[in-house]
């Protein structure tokens, strides 16, 4: 039975993501919980079970409900290098946990890759679960988990709360996953420079964020927008009152009414909550400082630049046509764009050749993470690596992948360096990072402490002929430049949306 379970789980994993199904999996099972990987993680189910069980037991009280069905949670194996993971009620009650998230510490502002996909996909299974009105559940009992089905010309939702808007969904599993010690993005400078802009220039409107759109920031609105909704109406409201609102969307037996459901729920509808979410922001955040200066390009994907002797150099998009490389020359300031086929990530030169940093499919096998050419293909010797830099000797930095699915572990050339909670800043024989103990940021050049500041967010960009060391993390109205010199830390950009 289980046997058959997870074939299906993986099945529609292998439709929506392109997965390579591993044949030696194996069962880690109980009454309410079980969990399907392969022997390279084995040493981490005891406790992935145990956290997983913890954080149920406050979804529990929180979202008014226990889980009607075993929770099947599927944990990718190495084979599959994707940083992501989705939670479904069709065909079963289930998440698929990916391990590949190293890249994405800074951006997520975490300590921990695997708890947050726990806390975030998790989340999403209380919200999906509830059949809280007649029609639905005698439905769910005659047809199980569907989304629609029919009686003659009649509709009927068995599992009425995937109608729900995405920005409610991932607002709420954004809120949740920023409340367990372990970051999240809520934390996040980024995050609150780009919900402050789009507030300040009046794009936060119910029609924007409650539906699909073609218009920047496209999905993300629903995370980082959405997140910071939620963690209004909690503030507002409590906790318990923001979970349980799933429980009391999913008491319509046609599930399309949003508005009013907030307005029984909570006072006030939707769209009045908004503007006042929207009010809010403006008003806390009226001294945000836009950064001003010379125009030299635009883009609307979010890469970091990267610096060699000779150039500064990132990747620019539009999500429209391909990537272009942008590169200007430090010396002569000459601008230059480079066209090719680069795949989305962060982007290195190495021999006089751009790489970016990315994940494809590279063989009916495996999906690996590495360096990719301008033409998507993986450079040899870079499979399973996220890579960070080079030493002046040569050596690579990088994480190790199929390692780091908790936390980035960090390898300089052949050896294990240690575990960092940012990216890596390589300068000479010397690496710059960042680790977190509880909410303490702690910054490092190689093993040696230099200063620590209370936050999730903060990663090292440059650093300067005098030792002095730049990095960017959250300031009072989002984020900014910071300069570490002589044990003293000063801000050196006005800017509040340098990211």
């Amino acid at each position: 039975m289980y046997k058959t379970v997870f074939i299906s789980i993986i099945s529609s994993a292998s439709l929506l993501s392109s997965v390579v199904v591993p044949d030696d999996y194996l069962i880690f099972a109980d009454e309410n919980l079980s969990y399907f990987y392969t022997k390279e993680h084995s040493g981490i189910m005891p406790m992935t079970k145990k956290y997983q069980e913890g954080v149920m037991r406050i979804y529990e009280e929180e979202f008014g409900l226990e889980l009607d069905d075993e929770l099947l949670v599927g944990v990718a194996s190495s084979e599959n290098q994707i940083a992501n993971a989705y939670s479904t009620q069709i065909p079963f009650n289930s998440q698929i946990l990916y391990g590949a998230g190293a890249t994405y510490i800074d951006y997520f502002s975490i300590i921990s890759w695997l708890k947050t996909l726990l806390i975030h996909e998790t989340a999403h299974n209380y919200q999906l679960n509830p059949k809280e009105n007649a029609l639905s559940k005698a439905s769910h009992h005659i047809v199980g988990n569907r989304a629609v089905t029919f009686l003659g010309l009649f509709p009927l939702f068995p599992l009425p709360n995937v109608l729900e808007s995405s920005f409610n969904l991932e607002g709420n599993a954004v809120l949740n996953e920023s409340r367990f010690g372990n970051g999240g993005r809520l934390f996040s400078g980024y995050a609150m420079a780009e919900v402050i802009t789009m507030a300040r220039a009046g794009k936060i409107t119910p029609e924007l964020m409650y539906n699909i759109t073609l218009e920047f920031p496209y999905g993300e609105k629903f995370y980082l927008i959405g997140g910071f909704f939620h963690q209004f109406l909690a503030q507002k409201y409590g906790m318990e009152k923001v979970n349980n609102y799933f429980k009391a969307f999913a008491k319509q037996p046609f599930p399309f009414f949003t508005n009013d459901v907030f307005e029984k729920h909570y006072g006030e509808n939707f769209e009045v909550l908004l503007a006042e979410f929207v009010q809010e922001i403006q008003t806390k955040h009226h001294a945000f400082q836009v950064t001003q200066g010379a125009l030299l390009a635009t883009s609307q994907v979010a890469v970091p630049l990267n610096r060699n002797a000779d150039e500064i150099y990132t990747l620019i998009g539009d999500n429209k046509s391909a990537n272009r490389v942008l590169a200007l020359a430090r010396g002569s300031q000459k601008l230059s764009f480079h066209e090719g086929a680069w795949r989305q990530g962060e982007l290195f030169k190495i021999e006089g050749q751009y790489y970016s940093q990315s994940s494809a499919k590279t063989s009916p096998t495996a999906i690996e993470m590495g360096l990719f050419d301008k033409d998507g293909t993986l450079k040899k010797g870079s499979e399973g690596k996220a890579f960070q830099g080079m030493t002046a000797k040569g050596d690579e930095v990088y994480f190790d992948i199929e390692k780091s699915i908790e936390s980035p572990q960090v390898y300089i050339g052949d050896d294990f360096y240690g575990e960092s909670h940012s990216s890596i800043h390589v300068n000479k024989k010397d690496v710059y990072y960042f680790k977190q103990k509880g909410n303490q940021r702690t910054l490092y050049k190689n093993a040696e402490a230099l200063t620590s500041f209370e936050g999730y967010y903060g990663f090292v960009v440059d650093v300067d002929s005098s030792g002095a060391i730049y990095f960017i993390a959250t300031s009072k109205h989002g984020s900014t430049v910071y300069c570490l010199k002589n044990k003293t830390i000063k801000r050196v950009t006005l800017g509040d949306d340098v990211i």
